[in-house]
């Protein structure tokens, strides 16, 4: 500003001549273009910017969707591991309460064929 100011004073004067009004004005051209480049590459790092955050907000929104998706398989498989173990104790338990009955039957057996021969 101080140097248009210091322009106007000459223009006022008649101190300036047609190749220095030609010389101020490429000058203000100059500066009007870095001001636009300097405008131009802030949008475009601001878009940069903008579409880094969308890409890290999707990316974390995919790491979380596959997060619970592996907690829920997680827990899937948990729960099918926890019937079968249930079941095999089931199983089991059946198995001895027959080698129990088998016994007794067995026992009974051996006592009835004892009472036959003592007789």
């Amino acid at each position: 500003q101080t140097d248009m100011s210091h322009l106007i004073h000459r223009i006022q004067n008649s101190e300036i001549g047609k190749d220095d009004i030609e010389k101020c004005y490429m000058d203000l051209l100059n500066r009007m273009d870095e001001q636009l480049l300097r405008l131009t590459s802030m949008k475009q790092t601001e878009e940069e910017e903008r579409r880094i955050k969308k890409m890290q907000e999707e990316m974390d929104a995919e790491r979380k969707r596959r997060e619970e998706e592996d907690k829920r398989r997680k827990h899937e498989q948990e729960e099918r591991q926890r019937k079968i173990a249930i079941e095999a104790q089931r199983h089991e338990e059946e198995v001895e309460a027959r080698r129990e009955q088998e016994r007794g039957e067995d026992e009974l057996k051996k006592q009835v064929e004892e009472e036959i021969e003592s007789d």
